[in-house]
């Protein structure tokens, strides 16, 4: 019974993230024997405001 969480940032659409779910879900399946029903996929998104690289945060760049 897998359990994922991705972080994310903000801003993808739900369109975006239901295909991102059905390839985890797939992958998954596929690696680790797990039955979809199963599987949980989680999302923490973050605004941009909050993530950093470099010393920037995203809404900078």
């Amino acid at each position: 019974m897998p359990t994922i969480f991705v972080n994310i940032l903000e801003g993808k659409t739900q369109e975006q993230k239901e295909a991102f779910v059905k390839k985890i879900t797939e992958a998954a399946v596929e690696t680790v024997d797990a039955q979809p029903e199963k599987v949980s996929v989680f999302f923490n998104e973050y605004p941009k405001h909050n993530v950093a690289r470099n010393g920037i945060t995203y809404d900078k760049v």
